[in-house]
């Protein structure tokens, strides 16, 4: 009976690990799979793309200003194979906290100042899923 118990315990530590790793596994690959593509930022305000950036061809970080409707404002930094913005007018700041995006898997959004940056890797300018206005 000691020995049921002992072999219940070691299978689901098992099965807990085999879930850890497959699960950082498949986070590395998504983080890593499009690293030789071109990168492209698209930027939209309002459902409007405003910019686009070639990712890969920045040697040099920079920044710049976009400003939006009652005084709002949020500056955008871009630094070699990423961006983020890094001051917002918003009352929230959730755009500034989500730092600086590699991969398209999840877009910056500053929902207050109707700003959203997609990472892909294309330039098409192809509208955003959803933006809210």
């Amino acid at each position: 009976m000691k020995k049921r118990k002992e072999y219940k315990t070691i299978l689901i530590l098992c099965v807990i690990i085999a879930a850890v790793l497959s699960t950082s596994l498949a986070v590395i690959w998504l983080s890593w799979r499009d690293t030789a593509k071109n990168k492209y930022a698209n930027i939209y305000q309002d459902g409007h793309l405003i910019r686009t950036i070639d990712l890969t061809a920045v040697k040099q970080s920079y920044t710049f200003t976009i400003e939006g409707n009652n005084g709002a404002e949020n500056i955008i930094e871009v630094r070699e194979g990423e961006i983020g913005i890094i001051s917002a007018s918003c009352p929230d700041h959730i755009c500034v906290k989500m730092g600086f995006i590699r991969t398209g898997t999840i877009p910056i959004t500053c929902l207050p100042n109707h700003i959203v940056i997609e990472i892909g890797d294309t330039d098409d300018n192809q509208i955003p899923d959803g933006v809210a206005y």
